[in-house]
């Protein structure tokens, strides 16, 4: 794992110390994703630098150090991430006529596969979470690549007359060109979802490289401004979209076998560490699948941690010790401290730099504070939910689709009382105290879903914060990759069921804008690697190929996992539980975050700017305060959007 950072001045008026300088202010900002080591490349002539800083996991020894050449000296690597199928590569390279290595990293693996197959090639073959920066001295190109569904991050854009990238945002505003100008666009968007969503960030111009696609930006004539046009090297729509075609044949027990031989491989890449590794039971049959399968092979008990928040949910917290004793691992509740409350706020700022309220955020931050000082690498079932079950939002979307999907005239009366009905009128007819919320705002929301075009749009709005009729900022049309299936709802394939198509809507906008960033955030806050063993390539492909669950009932791939369950752990459902644990927001709002979050929605705060509107924010500050409605979830967007601009701007 690492912190990639750098930028190609097309001015060529930095000297090589100059250069050198400016990369390594930069790659200083990433310290706490690479705490074991740092190092810089430049290539003067060419006005690049390239920087990174290293979470030794794999090859401890200075032969792992980045930015690393390769052996013909043609190519300089950065890479941020973990190759797992890098001993398979290693062999297939030996077994063409490679000898010779320097160490055992995967860095190095990489960098061999690239010099004998090509970027496009190596990319093809690699299953891993990564971001790659690739500068070829010899086609004058530098590459940059993001892992296929977005699990380590990777952000790029022009500066003037630098092209800067990095894996977060606070290493590109170290840079002397840095502009830093507010995107609204994404601001509403995040609004909306909770997050800014790929190609956006917060700043204008300033993008995120979307998951599976990599760019090409050549030196030999560089045109600041103008940005390279990322290219799709792999398309979970396309496999899902095959899959109806060419539906799988096998029955469940089938089902259930192919995917036990899958599972064991990508868990059996993903514990390669020389540094102690755990796994995390937070509640879910995927995570008690995870641990009982490694548990089945190792020779000593492996250490498994669940987070507790005092007496509240103890149930989740006594199921995975149950899980622990039968399946024999070495466990620990880690117990979140009195004042963790206080603690984390203070810290999100700085660590999402960009607003993000994601659901998974708190519970991912404590979970790795509380273990890092016990293990290096953690197993988690992130990918989990998407892939094998979508959540209740996602069956909520499914089932009310189903229910309006050959009614277009329902649907058209929505869309007409959207425009007509008096909803604020409704509101403020409604009784003050009405624990379900204002009437009109009901109805906003309900109609709102009725008049849903396709299954996107509703699980769009069934995800969304905000939604009753009075929205927190200035009137903009939101940006987010679930409109854009919308829009493009006409090219899906006619045979194509509502429930494949919210899977790939999960795929590609929840887990890598949302699941996603919380566990690269918060995991490399601490120096602590979170591997999620559900987004293999391998298992991806085959659970895209499964029918999708249909009329509310489960699909093949959920009930092939159950059936893992009952295989390695004798049940799955009692022993997993639940969800897993989230941090009791809505009382620590009322609570000890109660003084925090007065300061940040005062009206002087709120009003500061022509980007929020005071009226509806404090209408819900006091409606959840008083504790007439839970509105923590619209509440938590705005404090965390309140608190980032007070840290970054």
């Amino acid at each position: 794992m690492s912190g990639i950072a750098g930028f190609v001045d097309t001015s060529f008026s930095m000297s090589e110390e100059r250069l050198t300088g400016v990369v390594d202010r930069m790659t200083a900002q990433l310290v706490h994703r690479g705490p074991d080591d740092g190092g810089s490349a430049v290539d003067a002539p060419f006005g690049l630098a390239l920087g990174c800083r290293r979470l030794a996991i794999q090859d401890l020894s200075k032969n792992g150090r980045q930015p690393m050449e390769s052996v013909n000296r043609r190519y300089m690597i950065a890479l941020d991430g973990a190759i797992y199928n890098f001993q398979e590569l290693k062999a297939d390279l030996q077994a063409g006529g490679m000898r010779s290595w320097r160490g055992r990293s995967d860095t190095e693996v990489l960098l061999a596969a690239v010099s004998r197959i090509g970027i496009a090639g190596a990319l093809d073959r690699i299953d891993g979470m990564y971001a790659i920066a690739l500068w070829d001295r010899q086609s004058k190109r530098l590459h940059l690549a993001r892992d296929r569904l977005g699990e380590r991050p990777l952000y790029y854009g022009w500066c003037g007359n630098a092209f800067l990238f990095a894996s977060e945002l606070k290493a590109l505003v170290e840079h002397p060109a840095w502009q830093g100008a507010i995107d609204r666009q994404a601001v509403a968007a995040y609004m909306q979802a909770g997050y800014v969503p790929a190609p956006l960030s917060v700043y204008h111009g300033i993008y995120k490289l979307p998951p599976a696609h990599w760019l090409t930006l050549s030196l030999e004539a560089p045109k600041p401004g103008v940005l390279p046009v990322p290219r799709q090297y792999w398309n979970q729509r396309a496999l899902i979209e095959h899959a109806v075609d060419t539906p799988y044949e096998g029955d469940l027990d089938a089902v259930a076998t192919r995917l036990d031989r899958i599972f064991g491989k990508s868990l059996e890449r993903r514990t390669i560490a020389d540094v102690p590794v755990g796994a995390h039971l937070s509640g879910s049959v995927a995570s008690v699948v995870i641990a009982a399968m490694i548990q089945e092979t190792a020779e000593t008990p492996i250490r498994t941690y669940c987070v507790g928040y005092g007496d509240r949910d103890r149930g989740i917290v006594d199921r995975a010790s149950e899980t622990a004793r039968w399946l024999g691992t070495e466990h620990t509740t880690l117990e979140a401290p009195r004042d963790v409350p206080m603690h984390l706020v203070a810290r999100l700022p700085r660590l999402f730099d960009e607003p993000y309220a994601g659901r998974d955020q708190l519970q991912a931050v404590l979970l790795a504070e509380l273990v890092r000082e016990r293990v290096a690498v953690i197993l988690s079932d992130v990918g989990g939910e998407a892939l094998f079950g979508g959540g209740a939002r996602r069956r909520s979307a499914l089932d009310h689709w189903r229910r309006i999907r050959d009614k277009p005239v329902r649907r058209n009366l929505a869309a007409m009382a959207l425009r007509w009905c008096p909803f604020r009128l409704l509101n403020r007819l409604s009784p003050s105290g009405a624990r379900d919320g204002a009437l009109g705002d009901r109805l906003y929301a309900g109609l709102s879903k009725s008049a849903g075009e396709t299954p996107e749009f509703l699980l769009m709005r069934y995800r969304s914060f905000w939604q009753g009729v009075d929205r927190p900022m200035t009137p903009i049309e939101p940006y987010s990759e679930l409109q854009r299936a919308v829009s493009q709802r006409v090219s899906w394939t006619r045979k194509t069921s509502a429930a494949a198509r919210l899977l790939n809507a999960d795929v590609a906008t929840t887990l890598p804008n949302d699941s996603l960033v919380a566990l690269d955030r918060a995991g490399m806050s601490v120096g602590l690697q979170l591997r999620a063993p559900m987004l293999s390539r391998e298992l991806m492909e085959f659970v895209l190929s499964l029918p999708a669950a249909e009329n509310g009932g489960v699909g093949m791939a959920a009930r092939a996992l159950q059936r893992l369950a009952e295989r390695y752990a004798g049940g799955g459902e009692e022993l997993g539980g639940g969800a897993g644990e989230h941090p009791p927001l809505a009382d620590w709002l009322r609570g000890p975050l109660a003084d925090w979050a007065d300061d940040l929605l005062s009206p002087a705060r709120l009003n500061g700017d022509d980007i929020l509107r005071a009226e509806p924010i404090l209408t819900a500050w006091r409606q959840h305060r008083d504790g007439m409605v839970d509105r923590s979830g619209d509440l938590w967007t705005i404090l965390m959007f309140q608190a980032w601009r007070s840290e970054w701007l």
